[in-house]
């Protein structure tokens, strides 16, 4: 993606990575690579808050926290007990796109537990369409302890987007709506979310679905999903 990119006079991907360690190598690794100019690094930690004056804690270096480090997220005291920390700037995906002048097509989201707050504070983003593909990771440990999943895909839902569970070989649709007890939602996994004015995201998921749930759906294998279609049948989600 990044030499498609690289080759590209518009392309640009921007990578928000706070941990020191993966900061650093992956800047060096884009300066010789040549792709500094397709790849832009930010160190920083998403959220829903923006400021200079607005930090959070980070391990600096350490074997353990080295370069490839992930499992480390805002307030993780699980893995890291706090000590030789750097102070990382918080940032908002809608103050970030303000300041770097982009309108994204695509966010991807993997923020160990963190991603409610990213979404959040994407929001403006999101409710301008321009954004045809999200993808975050629904985890058991950060603010997924105290969110409920059906909150955010309802959420998203008004915004326009479709949701999909990415499974191992295929998509499953997520019907907004639908409330599951706590302990019968499902802990970890990543969700894919197309917007239904972006066609060709929506087709890709939707043609990815397995025959059980296109049967399940109502769906005939040789016809296009459009965003409406999924609201009906699987009584018994």
């Amino acid at each position: 993606m990044l030499e498609k990119h690289a080759a590209s006079e518009d392309g640009r991907v921007v990578c928000v990575e706070p941990l020191p360690a993966n900061y650093e190598v992956i800047s060096r690794a884009a300066e010789q690579l040549g792709w500094k100019d397709a790849l832009q690094m930010v160190q920083a930690a998403g959220s829903n808050v923006s400021g200079t004056d607005m930090t959070a804690d980070f391990p600096k270096s350490g074997r353990r926290f080295g370069f490839g480090a992930e499992a480390i997220g805002i307030g993780e005291r699980g893995l890291w007990d706090g000590t030789d920390a750097e102070k990382v700037r918080l940032v908002s995906v809608d103050n970030l796109i303000k300041e770097l002048r982009i309108v994204p097509d695509v966010l991807l989201i993997d923020a160990e537990g963190h991603d409610p707050a990213i979404l959040a504070g994407a929001r403006q983003l999101l409710a301008s369409a321009s954004v045809g593909l999200v993808q975050f990771e629904k985890h058991a440990v950060g603010m997924w302890a105290s969110t409920r999943l059906s909150t955010v895909i309802k959420e998203l839902d008004g915004l326009g987007y479709v949701c999909f569970w990415s499974g191992l070989h295929y998509t499953h649709p997520i019907l907004p709506g639908l409330s599951y007890p706590k302990y019968k939602e499902p802990s970890v996994g990543n969700i894919l979310c197309a917007h239904h004015k972006h066609r060709n995201w929506l087709h890709a998921l939707g043609n990815s679905m397995s025959e059980e749930t296109c049967k399940c759906l109502g769906i005939a294998n040789n016809s296009r999903p459009n965003r409406y279609r999924f609201r009906f049948g699987c009584n018994t989600a």
